[in-house]
């Protein structure tokens, strides 16, 4: 389990808000004189994300609380968010080829380029179908696994 530190904002019957800093992954690192993701996360500074937890746990806001998502679940979806439009783009840009030839057109690039972005277009609306009305979505969702 993926494991973050976050603060309650607020308390809304079980509903519970959160906010967690992302925090430049490069803080402990030896190279970051030297090392150019180190200069952009100075750049960006920390970034405060706000979440919304299911929890029965009695909390006020201000406390502390360690959160946590499952592993498979980060795997999955950065996955198929990366993989997926990748996979529709160039899988649908090779259909539109074949399409253009077979129907003799003369411009086979823009028919393939037209497949391709649509492909691309129709990945992430099979995505978003996927995360809001697909099955184990609470699996996506972080949990609150105890109060520090």
């Amino acid at each position: 389990m993926i494991e973050e530190l976050a603060v309650v904002r607020a308390v809304q019957g079980d509903i519970i808000i959160l906010d967690s800093y992302q925090k430049p992954s490069c803080g402990g690192c030896v190279q970051k004189s030297s090392c150019g993701t180190s200069v952009l996360g100075r750049f960006m500074g920390n970034k405060e994300v706000e979440l919304t937890v299911q929890s029965d746990l009695s909390l006020n806001p201000g406390d502390q609380v360690l959160i946590g998502i499952e592993e498979s679940a980060m795997l999955w979806g950065a996955l198929s968010v990366y993989i997926l439009p990748l996979l529709m783009f160039f899988l649908f840009g090779m259909v539109g080829n074949q399409v253009a030839e077979a129907l003799n057109f003369k411009e086979t690039e823009l028919v393939s380029l037209f497949f391709a972005v649509t492909g691309f277009a129709l990945s992430f609306l099979l995505l978003k179908k996927n995360f809001l009305w697909g099955q184990n979505v609470d699996r996506f969702n972080p949990v609150i696994i105890r109060k520090l």
